[in-house]
């Protein structure tokens, strides 16, 4: 997986959500729940992978949920 690529996948889905300025520190307890999922649905676009239910509802930060797109990968 290419982490910058999904990672701009994943700001660009906050941008259209009307979030900007967005980098791997971005709280994500500061988004509704929806908007969690627009991001993650992104990032596993990009990284053609699911990530765990579980994982995304857990992940405090964006880069968390890019942790989550690694894990496991070879």
């Amino acid at each position: 997986m290419d982490r910058q690529a999904a990672g701009d996948a994943a700001r660009a889905a906050l941008e259209r959500e009307g979030v900007g300025d967005a980098d791997e520190a971005f709280d994500l307890a500061s988004v509704d729940v929806v908007t969690r999922w627009v991001v993650a649905r992104a990032i596993e676009t990009e990284a053609k992978r699911t990530l765990p239910d579980a994982g995304v509802a857990g992940a405090g930060t964006l880069g968390e949920l890019l942790d989550l797109a690694e894990k496991d990968r070879a």
